[in-house]
């Protein structure tokens, strides 16, 4: 049996601890000399879950070159500590992305996420697949906002707001309806604002930082 000197294991065991201590890589890899850009959901009031992962996939998709996103586990744990209130978004993207080593950040947020139901009233062949009298009426509406920001000055670079998305569907009103979260409908137009940010996106970035100290 090989026995190790005491001195090494203490040696070993204080690394192990201090490893734990050690910072995380900021982004994918963290490769010197590639910008990062944090994607934040953000402004809180219009904050959707999930939403920050679907602009970077759709981003992904279409050819991201010359940058890294930040480790999304290192900007959803400080997403939660930040405000992100219309008075202090710029400051706080701007400690977000200091933090974690980031030279833009990203907002990207829904003004308008919404669902509407009621009951109309639905003549004979109108709506064939429904017979006559009161139906329900689902109204769903999608409208996201992106906003690219530097993080040493918090100069606003660009604002952009997407084309507002809806769409409407009958439905028998003894039917159950469809959990809000789980709206195919909803979920479909969410998908397509998404795609229409990250086509502008995927060009703007690049764009920024190709023209930045950040090469």
């Amino acid at each position: 049996m090989v026995v190790m000197p005491r001195v090494v294991i203490s040696i070993l065991f204080a690394a192990v601890l201090l490893s734990g201590c050690l910072p995380l890589p900021a982004g994918e890899g963290f490769i010197e000399g590639v910008p990062e850009v944090a994607v934040i959901n953000a402004p809180r009031a219009e904050r959707l879950p999930g939403l920050a992962a679907e602009v970077e996939a759709a981003v992904d998709r279409r050819g991201r070159v010359g940058y890294a996103f930040s480790r999304a586990a290192a900007v959803r744990s400080r997403e939660a500590v930040h405000s992100f209130t219309p008075a202090r978004q710029v400051r706080d993207a701007m400690l977000l992305g200091h933090n974690i080593g980031a030279e833009l950040a990203l907002l990207v947020g829904a003004p308008v996420y919404r669902r509407e139901e009621g009951l109309v009233f639905s003549y004979r062949g109108l709506f064939p697949h429904l017979p006559p009298g009161l139906v329900r009426q689902v109204r769903v509406q999608v409208e996201l906002r992106g906003t690219l920001i530097e993080v040493s000055s918090g100069e606003i670079l660009h604002q952009l707001q997407g084309s507002p998305f809806d769409g409407v569907r009958l439905e028998d009103p003894d039917d159950p309806i469809v959990p809000f979260e789980r709206d195919p409908a909803l979920l479909e137009l969410r998908g397509r604002a998404v795609a229409e940010l990250a086509e502008v996106l995927v060009g703007l970035i690049e764009g920024y930082l190709s023209g930045s100290s950040y090469e």
